[in-house]
């Protein structure tokens, strides 16, 4: 129904003004000037200038969808949405951006949402708003990846490390963790734990092969677990494509064809103003107030709207450009899915999908489902879908838009072939009976850098047999061999071994080991030079490892000597590999420790002119309670022909560190380990604290091991009126031993008893509660719990202190009795001190406890009864009738004898 008003007229003109001269690329694309007559320029051409802010790229690929679309003529731009088509642009620039860097859609939408951003409520038509943030979190998202690999590869060098410092870990190990490296070492039968620094260089060749070991292995299964898909699949099952399910988000493009129950827009600005919302009815026409019917129904958007131009001219003032026509709500429709899909069924959806959109929601082809030969079948109209052609386009499934009962078919894949080896994607692909070697290679991305040029094979499967057939990989490049496929064959790209063999290695005690490019005639100097140089204490004698190029396994071991000029000047040959040690190693020099009460611990190599008064110099003297008296120091002796021998010499110094006892001075000798005692019973200052109801609250002095806590509260002033005797605790730091019960009443009764007066440790805080005259009974199993609100059933019921009566009394006179099922003998007392007082029984007698001040009541309800599991009574007197009869019928029996 037409509903204008003034007021929402001028309105309406003014707010499309604005817009019009405050957009950037849809008001320069789509709206014409009037000339310097005032006449339209309708019937000619849009303009082929590119709008400022948009690059060549992103204008080239506007006029590719323009002509793609019909629009040649100003007439077309007025029944056209121009915000669609800016959204329809930035939604296949970014379904491109996420295909070619393999990132999901939902990996990009739970990403942004992080970032506060949600991507499904972002209109296509902004989507070039948020262009800056979502390109930068996809390649965060690329980067959080690289990122999780340098993780594993930075924990697996610092656990080797750890014993050997100088440890390279291979190039080629990137995802191995420290637990695979344990667990097949293992199962080698060594403990990686168990290895000590000084053993390392036995095991180092082992883990190193073992690394590229593991690390090939999981290369191998990622390979064969991709080479097992079907390239094109993953677009179905990775988000890549929505299904709309209404209208919000997306709106239709010129070709969609209308039918009933569409909800169209007519929006009229300028001389006139207007903006009506029309539904096509069952019939197929659309009613607009004071006009008659206008029969829409399949019709596109573009025909529709130059109908509704002309009927509209003779009710309103407009020139061509200021009347538009856009599908506001599309209807749903009913369409089947059948073949080789995951979910194969018919769905309800949005006539705004396309049939990419509906393959997204069905699952995608199965593993064997084509995906270059899908059927859009639509009546007798048959039309095929490639997926691959998708994956180059995005903007192509705009082609497929579906209408009532339209079926899509997945037939068998007919030709997939695989490849493998050096290029970037190595998979299986479905081709085209036309499609050759070539294509395939276009397919997966081409040649990786090491590919070997001249050769690729191909192999075969001719009834039951399997041939190998070879060809020079760079005349199919270049187009001068054309090389046909057959499904099932599997075509190898070899990568070029030259490149392994073009290196050397340095590795060891020098500044910046690795790998290096090799040059004939290169020496070990050169090659040191390149590695930054040896270390200080680098041993002179090294070794170069040279292995067989047709046989890795086979290797030499040349030693040279690095301080000669034959050493330096030694040539070497590709894949050498240069191993430089650390002199450190070959010398047992022995260590001196000093530990204790000194300020400092240290440990020094061994060097004979150092004496006591340089190790305690070094560890900052001795600590406050050091004693000077009992300083021991622990010699190991090694012998080389018989068992280490250990020695205990206690010394005393004085404050200057000289030798007092023994006599004749002391000199220190390789492995002495010096331990300063302290002096017995030395403790520094040991405090408690007191906090509230006491006259004098706060932190005092533990004067002894042996204070109670009734010592503590004599010392604040002892206890105010106010105390609370059984609300009070004592916190315990040390050990996390954390509350103890405590009962102040026994306490002051029984000072220094330490069965009532604990003993107190340092660190203890101990709080003296105010007296609470408060009783709490908890809801659940009284009759309280039933009769009040649901809401406060949840909460406590609060009531002043009526003396010391069992808690049976207080639930009984407070909160309506027990409950019918309640557990009557799992009433507990809490007092406020944390110690749980129990029912206890005698017979079938209770005995409840007594509620002090503070306390909370409690109740449990009795476990319901699972059916089967009760003391079946019918059961146990029948068998006893039964025992109890043949029992006497034997004993009858008996006496008959």
């Amino acid at each position: 129904m037409i509903r204008v008003t003034r007021f929402l007229s001028l309105l309406t003109t003014a707010l499309f003004v604005v817009l019009l001269s405050t957009s950037s690329i849809s008001a320069q694309i789509f709206q014409q000037s009037p000339n310097q007559s005032g006449q339209s320029t309708q019937g000619q051409n849009i303009p082929t200038q590119k709008p400022a802010g948009m690059t060549d790229e992103q204008w080239r690929q506007l006029q590719l969808q323009m002509q793609e679309r019909g629009l040649t003529s100003q007439n077309d731009v007025q029944t056209y949405d121009p915000t669609r088509f800016i959204g329809a642009f930035n939604e296949v620039r970014l379904q491109q951006e996420l295909m070619q860097r393999y990132v999901t859609r939902d990996e990009l939408r739970r990403a942004l949402a992080r970032k506060g951003i949600l991507l499904d409520n972002i209109l296509p038509q902004n989507l070039e708003r948020y262009r800056d943030v979502i390109m930068q979190t996809i390649v965060e998202i690329q980067l959080a990846r690289t990122e999780e690999q340098d993780a594993k590869r930075l924990a697996l060098e610092e656990l080797l490390t750890d014993l050997e410092p100088d440890f390279q870990l291979p190039a080629s190990v990137r995802t191995v963790t420290e637990q695979d490296l344990r667990m097949r070492l293992l199962e080698k039968g060594i403990i990686y734990e168990n290895i000590r620094a000084d053993q390392f260089g036995r095991y180092e060749q082992i883990i190193k092969e073992t690394l590229v070991e593991l690390q090939d292995e999981l290369d191998a299964e990622k390979l064969e677990e991709q080479l097992r898909k079907i390239y094109g699949h993953s677009i179905f099952t990775d988000n890549t494509l929505e299904i709309y399910r209404q209208t919000e988000g997306a709106s239709a493009t010129k070709n969609y064809i209308l039918g009933t129950n569409d909800i169209i827009r007519v929006t009229i600005f300028g001389e006139s103003s207007l903006d009506v919302v029309l539904e096509v009815n069952e019939s197929g026409y659309v009613q607009p107030d004071e006009m008659s019917q206008i029969y829409v129904r399949g019709l596109t958007v573009t025909q529709a709207g130059n109908l509704l131009r002309q009927r509209f001219a003779s009710k309103a003032t407009f020139r061509s450009d200021q009347f538009v026509v856009t599908v506001q709500e599309t209807r749903p429709i009913t369409v089947s899915v059948i073949g080789e899909s995951v979910k194969n069924g018919t769905y309800y959806i949005s006539a705004m999908n396309s049939a990419f959109n509906l393959m997204s929601v069905a699952g995608g082809p199965t593993e064997i489902g084509s995906v270059r030969k899908i059927e859009h079948i639509r009546g007798a109209e048959r039309k095929l879908i490639d997926v691959y052609q998708l994956m180059r386009d995005p903007s192509s499934q705009y082609k497929f838009d579906l209408q009532q009962n339209d079926v899509i078919n997945v037939p068998v894949a007919d030709k997939v072939v695989r490849i493998e080896g050096a290029v970037k994607r190595p998979m299986r692909y479905e081709l085209l009976e036309s499609e050759t070697l070539s294509d395939l290679l276009f397919y997966a991305g081409g040649l990786t850098e090491s590919a070997f040029p001249d050769f690729v094979q191909i192999q075969r499967f001719n009834q039951g047999e399997s041939i190998l057939l070879e060809y020079n990989l760079s005349n199919v490049l270049k187009g001068e061999e054309i090389v046909e496929l057959r499904a099932g064959d599997v075509i190898r790209i070899r990568t070029s071994e030259n490149i392994l063999y073009q290196k050397i290695t340095v590795s060891g005690f020098v500044n910046y080991p690795g790998e290096f490019g090799f040059r004939p005639g290169i020496t070990v100097g050169e090659a040191l030079s390149l590695a930054g140089g040896l270390r200080p204490s680098s041993f002179e004698r090294a070794y170069i490892e040279r292995r067989s190029l047709r046989d890795t396994t086979i290797a030499r071991y040349i030693p040279i000597n690095l301080g000669t000029e034959d050493g330096v000047s030694f040539e070497l040959q590709t894949n050498d590999n240069i191993m430089v040690y650390d002199r450190t190693k070959y010398s047992n020099i022995g260590d001196l420790t000093i530990t204790g009460a000194v300020k400092e611990t240290r440990k020094f190599s061994f060097d004979p002119d150092l004496t006591l008064y340089d190790l305690f110099t070094a560890a900052g003297g001795f600590a406050v309670g050091a004693a000077h008296n009992r300083v021991e120091v622990f010699r190991t002796t090694v012998h080389t022909n018989r068992p280490i021998s250990m020695e205990l010499i206690t010394l005393e110094l004085d404050e200057n560190y000289n030798v007092i006892s023994p006599a004749g001075g002391f000199i220190l000798k390789p492995y002495d380990h010096v331990v300063v005692r302290l002096t017995p019973g030395f403790q520094l200052s040991r405090t408690v604290e007191i906090n509230g109801e006491v006259e004098y609250p706060g932190v005092y002095p533990l004067e002894s091991r042996q204070i109670h806590l009734s010592d503590i509260i004599g010392e604040a002033g002892g206890l105010r009126n106010q105390a609370d005797p059984i609300g009070s605790t004592v916190f315990r730091t040390q050990g996390d031993r954390g509350y103890i019960i405590t009962n102040l009443q026994d306490v002051m009764n029984n000072k220094r008893n330490e069965a009532y007066d604990p003993i107190l440790f340092e660190g203890d805080v101990i709080t003296i509660s105010r007296r609470e005259n408060i009783v709490s009974i908890r809801p659940t199993g009284t009759r309280m719990y039933m009769a009040i609100d649901e809401a406060l059933a949840q909460s406590n019921l609060n009531l002043t202190f009526q003396g010391k009566k069992s808690a049976k009394w207080y639930i009984q006179n407070y909160a309506g009795g027990f409950e019918k099922n309640a557990d009557k003998s799992s009433v507990t007392v809490t007092l406020k001190n944390g110690q749980v007082l129990s029912t206890r029984r005698f017979l079938w007698i209770r005995k409840y406890p007594n509620v002090e001040s503070g306390s909370t009541i409690q109740v449990a309800m009795k476990p319901e009864k699972i059916p089967g599991t009760g003391f079946d009574y019918d059961t146990f007197l029948t068998r006893t009738a039964q025992t109890t009869t043949s029992l006497l019928t034997v004993l009858l029996l008996i006496r008959q004898l």
